[in-house]
């Protein structure tokens, strides 16, 4: 009996009962990769194809090459694939005319269930271009078999109508059409081929008589819904329809239906907009084979570094499927190394004499190396672009101790980095190797290739000026050395000219593109630039002339470039007035790529029409002025980022990157209340746009807006695109935190991380939050991955050496600081740590020796200088130099929310309250749901006698933060002071009651709240319930066991209920705490009566 075998997919579709060949032909097509659910039929259970150990045989010898197509398929069965794919490509290639756009044709395929088994039957169709052309690159699967990883699974590309098609009119001429082909044999045994050979020759001579205009007409009948290539490919249909004479059309239907239908399987990822073909990389994890094979990997690494060269993005596919096998058969080499005199010197000579000292070391295979960096470059084009970067960052990790030593391992790191948006991490890395490798006697040449992208990290991170400790300006010079060199890589050329357009240097940046095109000129990347500059100055038939080379060079079939090509093609033709055209080309684009320029180009066009060429023009200067605006951020000149952002703003109303811009700059202010305005009318704009919706959500979170926040998820969770963001999970764990719900929140944040694990800042917020609960060795876990990721951030140091400090003890933690500093220089924040360290433990020499070093050290501008000096301030106690510093640092950091209410509450301390009003009304404008904000706020109105006032300030710090004590406190103490003025008894008591009920929540939230007890405690007293109060006095006292007024308080409740000898320890106690106590002489009666 032959064996047949079901396959099962993620999303519950099954296919089959099919053969052992059909299995090997839908892995050679990218139909299956490999990590499916396998059953063979009547026979066991379902399980993964390590369970069918002939099927796994059968995909080894596939990716070995030693089972080709040839093999599963014969030459007639190709043949007739190759005769239909001919025929359906002449037929698609012609001009097609208008179309009616009011009728829906056509509903989405869908699996056909088998009337027996219940399981979906594939209609197979052989692939017949994968057939001709073997270098074509299967899209959208795994290239390999991924046995271990089971997050990955292709979908099955043979959709069939599970409804009646309402094309397909006439029964009986569906029948005649569903006849197999005469004297030809099928593709497989179970395999049903549509004879069209009768049909083709007239139905190309109709064709002939279409009108012409086929993308435009095509593109305007797109709705604006999700892309679907076979709704795309349907719609052809109906336009030629339309041409057809009335008596034919059923025929015609039908015929084309089938067409389609092939034309759809054959090519999976065909544009509409000519033969522009897309091709979604495939990034996956090395699985070495059980047996080393180190001449099949030296091949493979050879053929990957030729591949390389050609440097287009599809021979970078094909290099890292070269460097990814070569992987497979050897991941790591070995070297033999001999011991001379202490030193590790490679073995030259196999016969040396000095056999007993020669050792054998494994290094990992420089296609390692190779294959992150093509993975890194290409991953923008990535279709899940979270996973991908998970699986780069695990091949990273094995090479993370080679970044300082290898220059292919530090680019591949700096490259990948740089593209998840992580610049400062990205210029740590490539800073790190340069200072390795030009220090010391053994100096490395650095490649043109690392000291480009050195150029490009040390811009995107904002490290384009003077160096205030070196006195260098390493991107300059980078950039002049790169300027000197005759020929170079092509990422040379374009980063040198973006630097050049970084300082507004146009015509020079353009001049550089120009001596590119020289050994470049085939480049679509640079195509691209020039047309970038074309668009910059107006000349809109050089545009054109650049988008038809870019159109013969197939966009390098890159989703990246193809997107942007719709964007310039979209901009081409508005000056012919075409704005429907153009706004579907940007919508076209959008759905490859996502773009907020793009977005707010697209919102523009549709609400100005005509005017749009003026926003073009317009787009320029608020881009240079986001620029400037950034520079200014950089050097801390607050005063002027702001300014340059409120005109980039101001210019466009719709572009959304000026306006989040905007957004940061008045977060950085501390400006809540007006950031959260800007991006809620953004909002509006763009209901459905994720980096907006997850600006305002951020705002909403850090503003304590989480009502808000939470209403606002709630919305953003049935948009599945802004559900499956990371960011989504991370602030709704974040919202749930600041709501009291702990739990809720950890599990939330892991679950973003669980999608995309590469969040450094989660991971500290994690760790931040575990140390708050004791937990140091979760803690220690969290902050060492975010240092990973984030190794030059101080503050994931400094909280680091603060876990040593509670583990350790403050010897290990210096320890650790010291070495960071051996490793990167003196820093003020690094030595601030070390003094603060030696201040705890008791080391006052050295905290006074580390003070002074940090003090010559520091600048006047360094805000890290006076968050140290306000430190030890506190420390000492001297609220004069607190007011000071706090000042200080409100100048230099005007956001920092947390320094002003640290400094309003210091005015309180020092009944300066004028002073502490000015400072907490400021937060309140800011940002009026600000923690404690309110609650000092009451307590100064409080202590001038206003306790209305801080009535209700008390309220609005409970309203915003119900879980606090610090709200219920200040209200429980302003009611009762306003019972103490009330005459009338009946309302003095209600007064009373309800400052009761305040303490007691104030209790509920901290059991320990100091001043809540005892404030309850001296209102029983006062009611005469000494029972009572003594046992919230005790509580206050086992707080705290030196506070005079505990003590006190305890000696008069001890005499009340008659217990002497423990009033006399307390009223003693309390003179021997407070030696310059006011009531001295009055407690001493005491003392000597109850003696």
């Amino acid at each position: 009996m032959k064996n047949e075998y079901k396959i099962k997919f993620d999303n519950g579709q099954i296919v089959g009962p099919l053969t052992k060949k059909q299995i090997g032909v839908l892995y050679i097509y990218g139909h299956i990769c490999g990590n499916e659910h396998y059953h063979k039929v009547n026979e066991g259970d379902w399980g993964n194809i390590t369970s069918y150990p002939e099927l796994l045989t059968l995909i080894e010898e596939i990716i070995d090459g030693k089972i080709i197509e040839e093999n599963l398929i014969s030459k007639k069965e190709k043949e007739i694939l190759k005769k239909i794919l001919d025929d359906v490509t002449q037929v698609l290639e012609k001009s097609l005319p208008e179309i009616d756009k009011t009728k829906k044709l056509f509903q989405e395929f869908k699996f056909k269930k088998d009337e027996e088994g219940g399981s979906t039957r594939i209609k197979q169709v052989n692939n017949g271009q994968a057939s001709l052309d073997k270098t074509v690159l299967r899209r959208d699967i795994n290239p390999k078999i991924t046995i271990t990883d089971k997050t990955k699974v292709a979908q099955l590309q043979v959709p069939f109508a599970d409804e009646k098609d309402p094309l397909i009119l006439d029964e009986h001429l569906k029948e005649k059409e569903e006849l197999p082909l005469k004297n030809q044999a099928s593709v497989y045994d179970k395999t049903e081929v549509v004879s069209l050979k009768s049909i083709l020759p007239s139905l190309k001579k109709e064709l002939k008589e279409a009108e012409s205009e086929f993308e435009k007409k095509i593109l305007l009948l797109e709705e604006d819904v999700e892309d679907q290539e076979s709704l795309k490919e349907l719609t052809k249909i109906q336009t030629i329809i339309k041409k057809i004479p009335k008596g034919k059309k059923t025929k015609w239907i039908t015929a084309f239906a089938f067409i389609v239908v092939f034309y759809v399987l054959l090519f999976p990822e065909e544009n509409s907009s000519g033969n522009i073909k897309v091709i979604y990389p495939v990034i996956s994890f090395p699985v070495v084979h059980t047996y080393l094979d180190k001449p099949k990997a030296i091949e493979a690494y050879e053929l990957g570094k030729k591949e390389y060269a050609k440097n287009t993005y599809v021979s970078k596919i094909k290099a890292a499927k070269y460097f990814e096998t070569s992987l497979k058969h050897m991941f790591r080499d070995q070297k033999k190394i001999t011991l001379k005199k202490n030193q590790e010197v490679i073995e030259n000579n196999p016969n040396t004499d000095q056999k007993d000292n020669v050792i054998i070391k494994e290094v990992l295979s420089p296609a390692i190396y190779w294959l992150a960096i093509i993975y890194s470059e290409i991953l923008n084009n990535s279709k899940n672009k979270s996973e991908d970067s998970n699986i780069i960052f695990r091949l990273l990790q094995i090479a993370n101790t080679k970044t300082i030593t290898e220059e292919k391992a530090a680019l591949a790191a700096g490259i990948f980095y740089l593209k998840i948006g992580k610049f400062k991490t990205a210029a740590y890395i490539i800073e790190k190797y340069v200072l390795m490798a030009t220090s010391g006697v053994k100096k490395k040449q650095l490649s043109n290739k690392l000291l480009a992208y050195r150029l490009h990290i040390l811009m995107k991170a904002g490290m384009v000026g003077i160096d205030p400790v070196t006195d260098r300006n390493d991107a300059e010079e980078t950039f002049q050395y790169l300027l000197k060199q005759s020929r170079g890589p092509l990422e040379m050329y374009i980063f040198c000219a973006e630097y050049l357009e970084f300082n507004q240097r146009f015509e020079d940046a353009e001049k550089i593109l120009f001596k590119a095109s020289q050994f470049y000129k085939n480049s679509v990347w640079l195509i691209l630039k020039f047309t970038e500059y074309a668009l910059r100055n107006k000349d809109i038939n050089k545009v054109k002339h650049n988008l038809q080379a870019l159109e013969l060079l197939k966009l390098e079939n890159c989703p990246e470039y193809y997107a942007k090509y719709l964007e310039y093609k979209g901009i081409s033709i508005i000056s012919e007035k075409q704005f429907d055209l153009a706004a579907k080309y940007f919508n076209k684009s959008l759905k490859l790529l996502e773009n907020d320029e793009l977005r707010s180009k697209l919102a523009e066009l549709e609400l100005k029409g005509g005017e749009f060429e003026k926003f073009l023009i317009l787009e320029s200067k608020i881009k240079d002025l986001m620029k400037s605006s950034q520079k200014m951020a950089t050097a801390n000149q607050w005063e002027n980022a702001f300014k340059y952002a409120v005109e980039a703003a101001d210019a466009s109303s719709t572009y959304i990157p000026s306006h989040i811009w905007l957004a940061h700059i008045q977060l950085k202010k501390g400006y809540f209340t007006q950031a959260i305005e800007i991006l809620e009318k953004l909002a509006r704009i763009y209901p459905t746009n994720t980096t907006v919706n997850i600006n305002l959500v951020a705002a909403y979170v850090e503003a304590n807006l989480i009502d808000k926040a939470l209403q606002k998820l709630s919305i953003l969770s049935r948009e599945s695109r802004v559900s499956n963001d990371p960011a989504f999970y991370s602030l709704l764990g974040r919202a749930y935190v600041k709501h009291g719900k702990i739990s809720i929140g950890i599990r939330y944040i892991k679950k973003g991380l669980n999608i995309h694990n590469l969040n450094d800042d989660d991971y500290y917020y994690l760790a931040k939050l575990f140390l708050q609960f004791g937990q140091v060795s979760e803690s220690k876990r969290r902050i060492s991955t975010a240092l990973t990721l984030q190794p030059d951030n101080l503050e994931y140091i400094c909280f680091y050496s603060e876990l040593l400090y509670e583990s350790d003890g403050a010897d290990v933690a210096i320890g650790f600081l010291r070495n960071e500093i051996r490793s990167r220089g003196e820093d003020v924040k690094l030595l601030s740590q070390i003094a603060i360290f030696y201040y705890r433990s008791g080391q006052n020499k050295l905290f006074e020796k580390t003070k002074n070093k940090i003090t010559s050290l520091g600048t006047s501008e360094d805000p890290s200088l006076y968050k140290f000096l306000l430190k030890t301030a506190e420390l000492d106690g001297n609220l004069k130099s607190v007011v000071e510093y706090a000042k200080k640092i409100s100048i230099l950091e005007p956001g920092d929310i947390d320094n002003k209410v640290n400094l309003a509450s210091t005015y309180l301390e020092l009944k300066r309250f004028p002073e502490g009003h000015a400072i907490i009304d400021d937060v309140l404008e800011r940002m009026p749901t600000y923690k404690m904000a309110n609650y000092y706020k009451a307590r100064l109105l409080f202590n001038q006698g206003d306790f209305q006032g801080a009535l209700t300030s008390g309220a609005s710090e409970s309203l915003y933060f119900p879980n606090s004590e610090f709200g219920f406190l200040i209200q429980g103490m302003a009611m009762q002071e306003m019972a103490n003025q009330e005459n009338d008894m009946s309302i003095k008591a209600k007064m009373l009651n309800d400052s009761t009920k305040f303490f007691e929540n104030a209790i509920s939230r901290n059991r320990d709240s100091f001043d809540a007890l005892k404030n309850l405690g001296q209102l029983k007293y006062r009611q005469g319930q000494y029972d009572i109060a003594r046992e919230y006095y005790l509580r206050v006292w086992n707080i705290d066991k030196a506070d005079p007024e505990a003590n006190k308080q305890l000696g008069y409740i001890y005499k009340q209920i008659g217990q002497g000898d423990l009033a006399v320890e307390y009223f003693q106690n309390y003179l021997d705490l407070r030696k310059d106590a006011p009531d001295r002489a009055s407690i001493e009666e005491e003392l000597s009566v109850l003696r």
